[in-house]
């Protein structure tokens, strides 16, 4: 694509993180998402909701977590598919307690 001078935006990267994590490549899928930030392509909800649909899929909440953190903190805002992601990671591991409040949290917000 770049050989062709086409530049690659951040639906392209999505596309390709998506099959990354959903390989469960997320080694490969934090290198592409490092290329990004080098090229100064912003990440947006699709980006930060595959990493943490990946995260939550194999139990890693810690992860999930941070990126939702980083997702926050670079003005992007939760929405159904970041708060669904997270309940059925946080009962994935049986912490029902976290899991109860997303939903609370995701009613309050209106993305039911």
């Amino acid at each position: 694509m770049e050989m062709k001078g086409l530049i690659p935006g951040v639906v392209t990267y999505n596309s390709i993180l998506r099959k990354l994590c959903e390989a469960g490549n997320m080694k490969e899928a934090n290198s592409l998402l490092n290329e990004m930030n080098d090229k100064k392509i912003e990440p947006d909800n699709v980006t930060c909701n595959t990493f943490i649909n990946a995260y939550c899929k194999i139990g890693d909440m810690s992860s999930a977590w941070k990126f939702r953190n980083k997702m926050l903190e670079g003005g992007l805002v939760q929405d159904q598919f970041t708060y669904k992601a997270l309940i059925h990671g946080f009962c994935k591991i049986k912490e029902m307690d976290k899991a109860k409040q997303l939903l609370f949290d995701m009613l309050d917000a209106g993305n039911d």
